[in-house]
């Protein structure tokens, strides 16, 4: 287990930077429910299924390099391994129209906006990160993952990436088509490197779900200036997000209604 031991090579949010993250109501009370953030494994996503993919020249490029005592894999297949076992939770550092009006924007979903403080979020994932999110039947597994957070940079999917030596798998994590750049995402990851099997202690092999929780809670988060405010959109209930926080103790002071930028 590591805490951000590729942060040299990952772009930071600067100390006043805000992160923002849309869910509709009914997952905040999961969340407050259960204490959690889910992570999703990239290569799972519907939205955008080459997120932390090569860029097609770069495929291309790397399955022409072959390890020197396995001619059968490439470093395309390396990547495609450390594909399959990370986990990203997302957010954006910017509240606009767009990220209101593309994510849960239906009125059915009540949706809600969390807004952190960011070096205090990165600081408790961190903390929190020390208790194994890997489970084995109700046993947690020591924890053979590294976390990492940064800012998606955005370019031509399309072009040339890689660099004139293999990029470290992490920047393919943090690199978009620019058609998302509208997202300003930041992102929490959570992934192992791709070579070799994980082997569970009745010798059968690791099999990587498609999602994983961190434990956090949002209760604590409200009273140590992590979770900063609450914000309403358009389809928000304001009545009934009061409500879910007078049931949870947490103040409705924080809640705020979004301002449109149109």
């Amino acid at each position: 287990m590591s805490i951000q031991p590729h942060k040299e090579r990952l772009k930071q949010p600067d100390d006043k930077t805000k992160l923002y993250k849309i869910i509709p109501l009914k997952f905040l009370e999961d969340i407050l429910d259960k204490n959690y953030f889910h992570f999703q494994r990239v290569n799972t996503y519907k939205d955008d299924i080459n997120d932390s993919d090569q860029p097609r020249i770069d495929k291309m490029l790397a399955e022409k390099s072959i390890f020197l005592h396995s001619k059968n894999y490439s470093a395309k297949d390396y990547y495609d391994s450390c594909r399959s076992r990370t986990y990203a939770c997302c957010f954006s550092t910017k509240l606009t129209d767009h990220l209101f009006e593309n994510y849960y924007s239906k009125p059915q979903d009540k949706a809600i906006c969390l807004a952190f403080n960011s070096p205090n979020l990165i600081d408790q994932l961190n903390n929190n990160f020390s208790n194994s999110p890997i489970k084995y039947g109700q046993q947690r597994l020591k924890n053979f993952l590294d976390i990492n957070h940064g800012l998606v940079e955005y370019g031509n999917f399309e072009d040339r990436f890689m660099h004139d030596l293999l990029p470290n798998p992490i920047e393919y994590v943090y690199f978009k088509d620019n058609k998302y750049s509208e997202e300003h995402e930041f992102r929490t990851v959570i992934s192992t490197i791709g070579m070799g099997n994980i082997v569970l202690p009745d010798k059968s092999p690791f099999q990587f779900a498609e999602s994983i929780n961190l434990s956090i809670s949002l209760v604590e988060a409200s009273n140590a200036n992590i979770l900063e405010k609450i914000i309403l959109g358009k389809n928000s209930d304001k009545q009934a997000t009061e409500q879910l926080l007078k049931k949870y103790n947490i103040d409705s002071q924080i809640i705020q209604s979004y301002t449109n930028n149109k």
